[in-house]
């Protein structure tokens, strides 16, 4: 009844808005201004397929990779099981993969999970990182993992990990394709 009679107040042009200040006090407005999410920064970035440097693949194609990423082949080449490293969900690496690889919203990718499995369908191994690092010491670590990253590297391959070409290009290529 309280809260009614105020918006009453308000709405009346009863009480003006340095009154409803001193009602709710400066510290809820304070805090209201301090939770107000800042808005999106769009960042440039590249994803970047990585696997473990005993992978014995160089190169493949974006269909493959989706084969890949949606369990439609459960191992590598060299009978290897393959572990798909994901991003979390909010993570710009993650929304571009559903963009760019996998066509799909995170809707309908939680729909296509939800719906093999109640197939009975083998799902691929899916482990969720929070980072690009953890992405890659896992991939140092698992030899059959894969994670797309959306972090460019600074050398093709690195001490740890291996970089995949897509479509026989590397990230910063001319005509890479997945930035």
């Amino acid at each position: 009844m309280f809260s009614h009679s105020i918006s009453n107040w308000f709405g009346r042009g009863i009480l003006r808005t340095h009154d409803m200040l001193a009602l709710l006090g400066s510290t809820t407005i304070f805090l209201m201004w301090c939770v107000t999410p800042a808005p999106a920064q769009e960042k440039d970035s590249i994803l970047t397929v990585i696997v473990n440097k005993s992978n014995s693949m160089e190169s493949i194609s974006k269909r493959d990779l989706r084969a890949l990423l949606l369990g439609e082949v459960a191992e590598w080449p060299n009978k290897q099981p393959i572990v798909v490293v994901e991003r979390e969900p909010n993570s710009e690496a993650f929304q571009k993969t559903l963009k760019l690889i996998l066509h799909m919203s995170p809707g309908e990718y939680q729909r296509w999970l939800l719906q093999a499995e109640f197939r009975g369908e083998k799902l691929p191994l899916i482990k969720t990182l929070n980072s690009d690092e953890g992405a890659k010491k896992f991939v140092f670590n698992v030899p059959g993992a894969l994670a797309i990253t959306d972090s460019v590297p600074t050398s093709p391959n690195s001490s740890q990990t291996k970089v995949l070409r897509i479509e026989g290009k590397l990230p910063g290529d001319p005509g890479y394709d997945l930035k």
